[in-house]
């Protein structure tokens, strides 16, 4: 995982708003507060624990960098890790933020458990 330079706990946490906001426009159903889980963070990605419809919890690493820089169509932004269980998340668990919202949006990719 790519460390996320500059990074700070409270643009992550605009970030995770205006993520599940996007989410919620293309049909994704939180069921409740996103809960902060600290010891979850990595490189610059803050972690918190959303709860969906039907009993579902999902782990989100947001950048804590400026929104533009995490929704650029590049390489070089940031990526977020919606889903990313465990003690190390690989790069196989990143997605570029249309793809990230896309995965909240699918009730298939939701885990039960995002200690997994």
């Amino acid at each position: 995982m790519q460390p996320v330079d500059n990074a700070d706990e409270t643009t992550a946490a605009h970030n995770l708003v205006a993520l599940l906001d996007a989410a919620r426009d293309r049909g994704a159903a939180p069921a409740g507060d996103p809960e902060r889980d600290p010891a979850a963070d990595r490189g610059g990605r803050f972690a918190w624990s959303v709860p969906m419809a039907g009993e579902s919890t999902i782990r989100i690493l947001m950048p804590g960098v400026d929104l533009k820089q995490i929704r650029a169509m590049s390489a070089d932004a940031p990526c977020l890790f919606p889903n990313a269980g465990g003690e190390s998340p690989s790069q196989r668990d990143a997605w570029w933020w249309n793809d990230a919202v896309g995965v909240l949006a699918s009730s298939a990719r939701w885990s039960t458990d995002p200690g997994e």
